[in-house]
């Protein structure tokens, strides 16, 4: 299967996240699938979310793989019919907006992209129950808890079953 990783990372930040995309990669690799990673910049600066989460919705990757496996905020705004969203907790900053109307506006159009987003998912998961609970009770959506297996073949073909089926 033809699967691309897809995350977002702040320039010159190293973290968690990119290890997580370098291990998903090359688990699946391992496996024998056909694996592209993709980071692409996020700025974490709330003054230039909204036009930065466009930029990803404005991406169509269905003709480049089989699967698109998404983590970090906003990286489940790409589109592709097969996508899965691993949910890797992430909150964007807050509004840039001064006044509590503006900050208001803000926030909702937040709410309805992750929830254009994780709609168009196959399969919603999380990195933890925290996590999926969160979810649930701010976009109503429910996500399956899928943490990252320590060092280990059963649960690392445990994960993959999940993120591919």
């Amino acid at each position: 299967m033809r699967v691309i990783v897809a995350s977002s990372f702040v320039p010159f930040a190293d973290g968690g996240d990119r290890f997580a995309v370098d291990w998903l990669h090359a688990t699946l690799a391992a496996a024998g699938h056909d694996v592209e990673s993709i980071l692409l910049p996020f700025a974490d600066d709330a003054r230039w979310t909204l036009e930065q989460m466009l930029a990803y919705r404005m991406l169509d990757l269905t003709e480049s793989c089989d699967r698109l496996i998404t983590l970090r905020f906003p990286s489940h705004l790409l589109r592709h019919p097969c996508k899965v969203a691993w949910l890797v907790p992430d909150v964007p900053g807050p509004s840039p907006a001064a006044g509590p109307a503006a900050a208001a506006a803000f926030q909702r159009r937040l709410l309805e992209a992750d929830a254009a987003g994780l709609a168009e998912a196959r399969a919603i998961f999380t990195t933890s129950a925290t996590a999926s609970e969160r979810l649930r009770r701010v976009h109503g959506l429910a996500s399956e808890p899928l943490p990252p297996p320590p060092d280990g073949a059963a649960s690392a073909e445990g994960l993959l079953r999940s993120l591919l089926a």
